[in-house]
């Protein structure tokens, strides 16, 4: 059944994209965390199962050379494995995943770029 519980509110807005929002509760720690994608930045919000604590977090995409433009992500999603739980990112350039609070990348897959189009 359906309750309101608080509101919670995100730093910045979120892109109009099919299931922006990514939801992972931690009973252990009595902590919920949600992300929205817009643009080339996760929002991150932990939120306290009552609601009076946040704690707001930015991911941007971080792929290859810093030179290189940065791309948008296209989506975010925590994977839960058997040992451990990921936030993954998806993107034009690439994959990335990072720890569940999102504070460190431990993989990052290039899609291949260098691909040309039919007909050239």
């Amino acid at each position: 059944m359906y309750r309101k519980d608080k509101s919670i509110q995100m730093k910045s807005s979120a892109s109009a994209l099919y299931n922006n929002l990514s939801v992972l509760p931690i009973s252990d720690k009595s902590l919920t965390y949600f992300t929205v994608v817009h643009g080339n930045t996760v929002n991150m919000v932990s939120a306290s199962a009552d609601g009076l604590n946040f704690s707001h977090r930015q991911l941007q995409s971080k792929e290859g050379s810093v030179a290189l433009s940065s791309s948008l992500i296209t989506q975010a999603c925590w994977c839960v494995l058997p040992s451990r739980v990921l936030l993954v990112l998806t993107s034009q350039k690439g994959i990335q995943m990072y720890e569940s609070d999102g504070s460190i990348m431990v993989y990052w897959h290039a899609l291949d770029a260098l691909e040309t189009p039919q007909g050239e």
